[in-house]
């Protein structure tokens, strides 16, 4: 069994999402464990996905509780302030629907690119829209440390500071020859 934490004063007790039972326990004995209702987060999550179709013609899902919705040619202005301003009215609007219709909070992370949509919903929480438009990359994303990127975990956080790429600006400014060199599976035979 695997739980989430939602209560800050666990955190601080250093159980991370996804520790298992038992090292949650040995952790913090007087811990309660409550079992999951995994039909009615089902239930949720169908109503949530059928919901996000009303706000997007493509809409893609990522798991049981996350997912992307495209808004090109949804979303209107005549300059990119005005394109700035209403994508985030936009995602506002669907925020409040989810709060309404199903009862909990939202990310949204807004961008041109998946990977930098999934990485801004999760800089900041909870219910939070946080919008890394594509003229924003350098002064939004490029200082954050690399551990932040979607998909980097711990084995490619190691070994990318390693080489002294910590940040995501230092990310995009290394050569590709060491980037496939230092991240390509060991594993895959040539």
């Amino acid at each position: 069994m695997l739980f989430l934490l939602k209560v800050l004063k666990l955190k601080s007790l250093i159980l991370n999402l996804g520790e298992t039972t038992y090292s949650a326990i040995k952790k913090c004995p007087l811990i309660k464990i409550y079992n999951p209702d995994y039909d009615m987060y089902k239930t949720k999550s169908d109503t949530f996905f059928k919901l996000l179709s009303k706000y997007s013609y493509c809409v893609q899902k990522a798991s049981i509780d996350e997912g992307y919705i495209e808004v090109t040619g949804i979303i209107k202005g005549n300059t990119i302030e005005e394109l700035k301003k209403n994508s985030i009215i936009y995602a506002k609007t669907l925020q409040n629907d989810v709060k309404n219709t199903l009862g909990f909070t939202i990310n949204i992370g807004i961008s041109n690119s998946k990977i930098i949509a999934k990485t801004a919903s999760d800089l900041i929480k909870p219910n939070k829209i946080i919008p890394i438009f594509h003229d924003e990359l350098k002064e939004k994303l490029y200082p954050l440390d690399i551990s932040k990127l979607f998909l980097v975990g711990k084995k490619t956080e190691e070994k990318l500071k390693k080489h002294n790429i910590t940040t995501i600006g230092k990310l995009t400014e290394t050569d590709d020859k060491l980037l496939d060199k230092l991240l390509r599976n060991t594993t895959v035979q040539n």
